[in-house]
């Protein structure tokens, strides 16, 4: 290899990682929600920065603490839910994601409304700077 190369490739790899770490820190602060709302199913699903997590856990425990005996307060969340009201929902969290899916043959319309508005609020927090 001549010395001309071997001085470009490192300039090369020095762009690439600058580059990846520009995109990175992109990521952190794009949001992504999502609602599916069909006759079988009301579906929410979001992204957000990560540093937000607190806050929908928070927005999370408010809603729900009133109705069920729910820990909320773990990062990670993969479970069906049952309120006292009998909602049922699932419900799965990880740091800077949410989903909750409800199905609507399972539930009443009194409890799609409340999941419904519980989704709102959560997109609310997301979207409040």
């Amino acid at each position: 290899m001549s010395k001309q190369h071997i001085l470009i490739l490192p300039l090369i790899w020095a762009s690439f990682v600058a580059l990846l770490l520009c995109s990175c820190n992109n990521n952190r602060n794009s949001i992504s929600i999502t609602t599916k709302d069909n006759n079988k199913y009301y579906q929410f699903k979001a992204r957000f920065n990560q540093k937000k997590s607190e806050q929908i856990k928070y927005c999370l425990r408010k809603n729900l603490m009133q109705y069920a005996d729910v820990s909320i307060d773990d990062n990670y969340i993969n479970e069906t839910i049952v309120l006292n009201n009998d909602t049922k929902f699932y419900l799965q969290t990880a740091p800077g994601k949410i989903k909750v899916e409800l199905n609507k043959f399972e539930n009443s319309e009194a409890s799609y409304n409340q999941i419904k508005k519980l989704c709102e609020d959560i997109k609310q927090q997301i979207q409040n700077n």
